[in-house]
């Protein structure tokens, strides 16, 4: 996980009133609601993206490297795709 992506968690769960948990009685209901909140804070918060590296990919190539490079091939492929419609 990269540290903007932690920044951002932290800020959601800071930010979040969590005061409507302290009036519940029922434990199980505390943990319900809990655990939903974190499971739509998490996802708002951490991109979550597959990116496989395969064994023809050089090794200073990272998951990060990966990811960047498709989005700016899928960009390009935008780009081109504008041209070419206009």
């Amino acid at each position: 996980m990269r540290a903007p992506n932690i920044d951002r968690l932290r800020h959601n769960l800071a930010v979040y009133p969590w005061g409507s948990l302290l009036d519940c009685t029922d434990v199980e209901t505390l943990y319900e609601h809990f655990v939903n909140t974190i499971l739509t804070i998490l996802p708002e918060s951490v991109p979550c993206e597959n990116v496989v590296l395969g064994s023809k990919d050089p090794e200073y190539i990272t998951h990060v490297v990966k990811s960047l490079l498709r989005k700016e091939i899928a960009y390009v492929d935008v780009v081109t795709w504008n041209v070419l419609i206009n």
